[in-house]
């Protein structure tokens, strides 16, 4: 009489979880490829409606978004209210605008709730950085240097205007502007930013760039070594470049020569997508810009009205 067996030796369930060990192993990263194409195709989409936005601003006053949107009372780059403020209508978040005090500074205690809000069309999903809320927005500096005592939060962004590139060595200044345009200077030492329009950008919409990830911020980010996390010293880069609703000052917005796609988001284009950086082209498209794109090139997509 043959005596049938039920259930499974342990041998064989051991196989079995090898088996399954192995599928998983082979599974996973085409997995994490598929997330994070998908994670990549929605960091273009928010860049695409970011274009849009900027495209049908200027179609409405005839102009790019100010970097610098003042209120009555003049007050120095690093409160104002941003592009991104700007474009708020344009991107159905005309709520967040109304909810903003634009008569007063954008880093104001009256805007701390609005400022603090974040929105998902400033961040790119692929990022990955502790600090999510730019803390110390109102620091100041007495005569001495020393900081005062930092006050003031708002929410983070990854996408950055791209206003000029710096040559390798020289002021900021003496960078190549491009479709946001420059600071002009009177006599009298004060500093104007004038709105540009599509027009003044003389070598074509399709050959020059607007917005790019520089994502991480205010955290310092250089693959390599190890991620930086932001805290109120001197010794790092300005971070009112990092929050949606807060301007910051142009030389913080002028990329540096020396540093390559990918390289270092403190002073460069950054991203956390595999092989390059997306970017919003003046006439709305969006590339991704390869880790191997050379300086020349950069600054040549960069500039306004370099005749390249």
């Amino acid at each position: 009489m043959i005596r049938l067996r039920n259930g499974v030796t342990l041998f064989e369930l051991i196989i079995v979880i090898v088996i399954v060990g192995i599928l998983i192993a082979i599974a996973f990263p085409a997995i994490q490829r598929a997330r994070e194409a998908m994670r990549r195709s929605q960091c273009q989409n928010n860049l695409r409606q970011l274009g849009l936005a900027i495209q049908n601003y200027h179609s409405s006053h005839r102009q790019v978004p100010g970097l610098y949107n003042y209120s009555p009372s003049p007050i120095n780059e690093f409160h104002c209210h941003s592009w991104r403020s700007a474009v708020l209508p344009q991107l159905g978040r005309n709520d967040v605008l109304q909810a903003l005090r634009i008569d007063l500074a954008s880093t104001s205690p009256e805007n701390q709730d609005v400022i603090n809000l974040r929105i998902p069309v400033f961040e790119c999903p692929s990022t990955s950085t502790p600090t999510e809320i730019v803390p110390g927005l109102n620091l100041w500096r007495d005569a001495n240097g020393v900081f005062s005592q930092p006050t003031g939060t708002a929410a983070r962004t990854d996408y950055a205007a791209i206003v000029g590139m710096c040559p390798e060595s020289g002021s900021w200044l003496d960078a190549d502007f491009g479709g946001w345009g420059e600071p002009k200077h009177s006599d009298s030492g004060q500093v104007r930013y004038p709105k540009r329009r599509f027009s003044d950008i003389t070598d074509g919409l399709s050959n020059t760039l607007l917005v790019g990830e520089r994502a991480g911020r205010p955290d310092r980010h250089h693959p390599g070594t190890p991620m930086i996390p932001f805290t109120v010293s001197a010794g790092m880069p300005d971070h009112h470049q990092a929050a949606w609703a807060v301007s910051t000052h142009a030389q913080h917005l002028v990329l540096r020569v020396e540093y390559v796609i990918n390289e270092d988001n403190g002073h460069g284009l950054f991203s956390f997508h595999a092989g390059g950086v997306n970017v919003l082209i003046a006439d709305g498209a969006v590339r991704l810009l390869n880790d191997s794109t050379d300086r020349k090139t950069i600054r040549s997509l960069i500039s306004r009205a370099g005749h390249d």
